[in-house]
C-alpha cells in the first residue's frame, strides 16, 4: 500500500508540475487577475432562471470534462514519447555495447598479429636471409636489393605494418632448385610471400633458365 501511494504522488506532482501554469493562465482569463470578474460572473448566473443554470452548469461541466480528458491525453501522450525516447536510448547502448566488444575482440586480433610479424621479422636482415637460403638450396644471387615501403592508403594495415619488398636475379638456375629455393622462403616463417616471378629461357640451353623475382613480407612499424 505505501508503494502505491507513493505512485500516486508522484504521478499528482507531475501532472501538478506540467499543468499548474496552465490552471493558472486559465483562471486569469476567466476570472480576472484578481478574481474581478467572478462578482459579475456569480450575479449573471444567479439572474438566469432555472433551466438556464441547468444548462450552463451542464455546458461547463462538459467542458471541464473535455479539458481533463485533453490533460490526461497530453500528459500520457508525453509519457508514452519518453519510454519510447528511452528504449531507443536503451537499444542504442546495446548496440554500442555490442560494438564495443567486436572492437576489442578485433583490437586483440590486431595486436596479435602485430606480436607474431614483430617476433618473425625482428632479427631478419632480407640480405644475409636469402643469400644464406640460396647457400643451403644451391643457387645463386645476383642484383638482390631490398626496401621498405609503406602500404597503400586505404588499406588497414597502413597504419601498424609496412612492406618489405625484396627482389633479385636467379641465374643460369634449373626449375627443381629454383622451386626448392621458394619453398624455402615462404615455409620460413616470416611471412614472405613470392609476388612477380618472371622466367626466361637460355640460348641454346633447355636445363636452366634466368628468372627475376619479387619477394614481399611485412614489419611493423616504428611506434606502430
Amino acid at each position: 500500500m505505501v508503494g502505491e501511494g507513493n505512485v500516486i504522488q508522484k504521478l499528482y506532482d507531475q501532472f501538478s508540475r506540467i499543468f499548474r501554469p496552465v490552471v493558472s493562465v486559465i483562471k486569469k482569463r476567466l476570472f480576472g487577475h484578481n478574481n474581478e470578474r467572478l462578482d459579475f460572473i456569480m450575479d449573471s448566473f444567479y439572474k438566469l432562471t432555472s433551466s438556464q443554470q441547468k444548462m450552463v452548469l451542464v455546458a461547463v461541466s462538459t467542458c471541464l470534462f473535455v479539458m481533463v480528458l485533453g490533460a490526461f491525453g497530453f500528459y500520457f501522450s508525453r509519457i508514452h514519447v519518453l519510454e519510447s525516447g528511452l528504449n531507443a536510448g536503451f537499444d542504442a547502448l546495446h548496440e554500442i555495447r555490442v560494438l564495443s566488444a567486436q572492437l576489442k575482440g578485433e583490437k586483440r586480433t590486431l595486436d596479435d598479429l602485430k606480436e607474431a610479424v614483430s617476433r618473425k621479422m625482428a632479427r631478419m636482415r632480407p640480405k644475409a636471409f636469402f643469400e644464406q637460403k640460396a647457400n643451403e638450396v644451391g643457387v645463386n644471387l645476383e642484383s638482390l636489393r631490398s626496401e621498405e615501403v609503406e602500404i597503400s592508403s586505404g588499406s588497414p594495415l597502413e597504419r601498424d605494418f609496412m612492406h618489405v619488398n625484396v627482389e633479385f636475379k636467379l641465374p643460369k638456375v634449373s626449375i627443381p632448385r629454383m622451386l626448392k629455393f621458394f619453398r624455402e622462403i615462404e615455409n620460413s616463417g616470416k611471412n614472405l610471400v613470392v609476388k612477380n616471378l618472371t622466367i626466361r629461357s637460355r640460348y641454346g640451353d633447355r636445363l636452366y633458365f634466368d628468372a627475376t623475382a619479387k619477394v614481399v613480407g611485412f614489419k611493423v612499424k616504428r611506434g606502430g
